[in-house]
């Protein structure tokens, strides 16, 4: 294992440890009344570097994340269903099959 990701490993876990304690002691109505972009932002950054360490590519797991927070935003505003996710799940897989095609030629 590389220095490296050691280093993000740790990241990791401080963010998710961020998001368990804003879960569990900050009140919803705090949150509702701030805006959702300090929430949005640790729950992208935690999915960000999750899927960086097990994809071991920082492109898809920003292509991921991205999507992932996309959908999470939508349910949020009440936009949100289950073919909303497909939608989004099926144009990051084009997305992904379209750099996997670029990339052998």
């Amino acid at each position: 294992m590389k220095k490296r990701h050691g280093w993000l490993l740790g990241i990791t876990l401080f963010i998710w440890l961020l998001i368990v304690l804003m879960v569990i002691f900050v009140d919803p109505e705090n949150v509702k009344s701030l805006g959702y972009f300090l929430p949005g932002l640790l729950v992208y950054l935690g999915l960000f570097f999750l899927l960086s360490i097990l994809t071991m590519s920082s492109k898809r797991a920003l292509l991921w994340a991205s999507v992932l927070t996309a959908a999470l935003y939508l349910r949020l505003w009440g936009l949100g269903s289950y073919l909303n996710l497909l939608l989004l799940l099926g144009v990051a897989g084009s997305v992904e099959a379209y750099a996997i095609i670029q990339k052998e030629n």
